[in-house]
């Protein structure tokens, strides 16, 4: 699992470009700074959360969570991107998913336990 805050900008479609994502039938490439972008392009870019899922749980708690989650690449649904008003709420959007999803790792790590006590006693 990989989560990112990145800056976004919706370009056309490019089969041959492997460095854009597919999300929400749309095509984003992302970038880590603001300045990465040409200065003209940087009125139109929005700071977004960028998953990566490993787990499909993961993707299923997103969807709960945030159901205007772009979701991609059609083919696999193994990403998610939440766009943000601002860095700012970016950050903090960030953080939100972070504890979400590490608090899923908790719960499951809490419910092997209690399968494996509950074994034990039979």
């Amino acid at each position: 699992m990989d989560i990112q805050l990145v800056w976004t900008l919706k370009v056309a479609p490019k089969d041959e470009n492997e460095t854009l994502h597919e999300l929400g039938l749309s095509w984003y490439r992302f970038e880590q700074k603001r300045e990465n972008f040409e200065f003209s392009l940087q009125k139109k870019i929005r700071p977004a959360v960028w998953i990566q899922f490993s787990q499909i749980e993961q993707l299923e708690r997103i969807q709960g969570v945030y159901p205007d989650a772009a979701l991609g690449p059609a083919s696999s649904f193994t990403e998610a991107l939440l766009f943000a008003e601002n860095q700012e709420t970016g950050e903090t959007l960030k953080k939100k998913v972070t504890q979400l999803l590490q608090m899923e790792n908790e719960i499951d790590e809490m419910d092997a336990l209690l399968r494996e006590d509950t074994m034990e006693d039979y």
